[in-house]
């Protein structure tokens, strides 16, 4: 892009040439816009003030679909992404969007962070919310809260000693 300024005016230039530039602006705004989005949702976070659209989803869905945005980043490494432990037929009450965000994020950094030609796992399990203890009124049971994600990689990994900060909201 840095060329175009170097021409004396876009009649000097090439249409291909001029379409290729073309090209570049817009994958580069493709790229730069879900990062604007994760900043303003951080900010709305932080500020109390972040909506979510909680309706039941299909997890196995989500995840998929989460997949298939850093699927290209991932074919260029020659990375493969397994998500053979996902549960199937798996339905959550969740705003949809957001998972498939810190999905898609926990990959692009597992991606960014691993050798070319490894594996990523991408599993998801029940779990209860920390502190809480819901029970179910009709048959006692301990009613499950929350789902967690893992991702596996062969990536560099967080620090011990750093791991906290990254948890820490």
């Amino acid at each position: 892009f840095g060329n175009l300024g170097s021409e004396k005016s876009l009649e000097d230039v090439h249409p291909q040439k001029l379409h290729r530039y073309f090209e570049n602006i817009v994958s580069s705004a493709n790229r730069l816009m879900p990062l604007l989005n994760d900043l303003l949702d951080l900010s709305k976070l932080e500020a109390g003030k972040m909506s979510f659209r909680m309706m039941p989803h299909d997890l196995h869905t989500m995840a998929l679909d989460a997949i298939d945005e850093v699927g290209v980043l991932a074919d260029k490494k020659h990375i493969r992404l397994d998500t053979d432990a996902l549960p199937a037929d798996l339905v959550v009450n969740c705003d949809a969007g957001k998972i498939k965000q810190v999905v898609r994020n926990l990959l692009s950094n597992a991606i960014k962070f691993s050798p070319e030609g490894s594996v990523i796992g991408l599993t998801a399990a029940h779990c209860d919310l920390p502190g809480r203890r819901a029970v179910d009124a009709e048959n006692g049971q301990a009613l499950r809260k929350a789902i967690s994600f893992s991702v596996i990689d062969q990536g560099i990994g967080i620090p011990e000693d750093e791991l906290e900060a990254v948890f820490d909201a």
